[in-house]
């Protein structure tokens, strides 16, 4: 079972843009949907550092564990009145049939076959199916003017995702990337990032080669993760 725990800082980031370009000064607070939320860090600080700006969260996960983790971190942070979390798999139930201003995912995107992870920790066969699915169903998520953002590496990203919005968005699709680097040596504490223990597996399976480059002494590995922002016109 895929442990919770794993998030991406760059996507809280461009949450915390899009929130802000839905809401106009002194608009009614946002609503937010984090799927995928593992232990609930991007739809909980967002909640936490909004204040009044920020309205209800949902924060939902096919994990059982994640979900747990989520709801314990809320009750830590005194948020149990503002986020509500569910297990659920993306828009499979009825608890999530309401519609939500910014609609958060950080997907899953082991391809798979490779070693050590289970389909159900993975993005499917191709590492991007799940993304795929998001894309699908999100549009009739969102409130009209609303945001829908995905996170994914670009070693997985073959051009169905941005074909996808774009046949549900139209041209109100847009794309931020960011260069990632993890070294190739870490601190005991640590361990190697997914792309280091597996580059060989990730290469052979997505015919995609990555990048290194020196800093100082230290290698790292090098590849983009990339933030597709998709908006619900209004009519």
């Amino acid at each position: 079972m895929r442990k919770p725990g794993q998030f991406s800082l760059a996507t809280l980031q461009v949450a915390y843009k899009l929130a802000a370009e839905r809401r106009p000064q002194g608009g009614s607070p946002i609503s937010v949907w984090d799927v995928g939320c593992g232990t609930g860090f991007v739809g909980l600080l967002m909640a936490k550092s909004g204040g009044d700006k920020i309205g209800p969260v949902f924060c939902s996960d096919v994990s059982e564990d994640a979900v747990a983790c989520t709801r314990s971190n809320a009750k830590r942070l005194g948020l149990n009145a503002r986020v509500t979390a569910s297990s659920i798999d993306l828009f499979d139930d009825s608890e999530a049939t309401a519609q939500y201003d910014v609609i958060v995912f950080n997907p899953p995107f082991m391809p798979d076959g490779v070693p050590g992870h289970e389909p159900c920790d993975g993005g499917g066969p191709n590492g991007g199916d799940i993304a795929i699915r998001f894309c699908e169903g999100v549009r009739e998520r969102l409130t009209e003017g609303g945001w829908a953002c995905l996170a994914i590496a670009d070693y997985v990203d073959s051009g169905e995702i941005l074909k996808t919005l774009v046949t549900h968005f139209g041209s109100n699709v847009r794309l931020e990337e960011r260069i990632i680097l993890y070294p190739y040596q870490t601190p005991k504490w640590s361990s190697l990032a997914y792309e280091i223990l597996h580059r060989d597996d990730l290469e052979r399976i997505c015919k995609y080669r990555f990048a290194t480059c020196l800093l100082g002494n230290r290698e790292f590995i090098a590849f983009k993760m990339r933030h597709y922002c998709a908006q619900k016109a209004v009519k």
